[in-house]
């Protein structure tokens, strides 16, 4: 395998996991065609949003074992 081919194969995936919610579902759900920055400032906001909820959950969790032990 070529290295661009290998560099283009892990761009794809990578853009897949970001991108995790298709294009045509937020169309759909809003109910009109949005363009591709306000897609991606959507998919940067769901992913801060899931980043925090991830933290707050290890935070609790880290602060319960604390309170425990």
């Amino acid at each position: 395998m070529d290295w661009n081919i290998f560099l283009q194969r892990v761009y794809q995936g990578l853009l897949q996991i970001f991108y995790f919610i298709p294009k045509t579902e937020i169309d759909n759900f809003v109910g009109s065609f949005i363009d591709n920055i306000t897609y991606s400032v959507i998919m940067i906001g769901v992913w801060l949003v899931v980043f925090f909820l991830i933290w707050l959950s290890i935070f609790i969790l880290y602060k319960t074992i604390r309170l425990v032990v």
